[in-house]
């Protein structure tokens, strides 16, 4: 083969690799649909035909430098309830079930804004990720939220919630929930 095929065919091989390559990159862009989105979950902590909390997801476009879509989780609340926070930290930092009271002292304080259990944030132009971000600051197995809720009656009570959160789906499973 002389020189100017063996030249052409290299180029052609070349342009050939880069053209596959520049259209799988469009087509990981273009292929930007979310994954599936769990089901929310009505939480009623003391089985008395109402509910007291949900976990809710939400989808929504975001404006930040980094993201440009994301899917939450929350912990949404409802009626007069409230949901146990510490000062400067995620909402899943229960680890003591003790410090659980009607009446809390700082840093601890009970919240009536909904609390934020996980995220899963895309990025611009790239795929969703493949693990949803949990707000806590340890890894655990499964995660404590303490609650403090209202009956129909106006009666006052306390208690917690044990929840297994799925990084790879975002998918929440109550493991167990208890009115002290």
């Amino acid at each position: 083969m002389d020189f100017k095929v063996k030249t052409l065919l290299v180029v052609f091989a070349v342009l050939t690799l880069v053209s596959c390559q520049k259209d799988d990159d469009e087509n990981q862009i273009q292929n930007q649909d979310p994954p599936p989105i769990p089901e929310n979950i009505a939480v009623d902590m003391d089985n008395d035909g109402t509910d007291d909390y949900l976990i809710k997801y939400l989808h929504g476009i975001i404006f930040s430098p980094t993201s440009s879509e994301a899917i939450f989780c929350e912990f949404e609340i409802l009626g007069e309830n409230e949901i146990l926070g510490k000062e400067d930290e995620p909402y899943l930092f229960l680890d003591n079930l003790n410090v659980i009271s009607e009446n809390v002292e700082s840093p601890l304080e009970w919240r009536t804004i909904d609390g934020h259990v996980a995220a899963l944030y895309k990025p611009y132009e790239e795929g969703w990720p493949s693990s949803w971000e949990i707000s806590s600051s340890d890894i655990k197995n499964s995660y404590f939220i303490g609650l403090k809720f209202k009956t129909p009656d106006s009666e006052i009570k306390i208690g917690w919630i044990e929840l297994e959160i799925n990084s790879d789906t975002g998918a929440v499973n109550i493991i167990e929930k208890v009115v002290l």
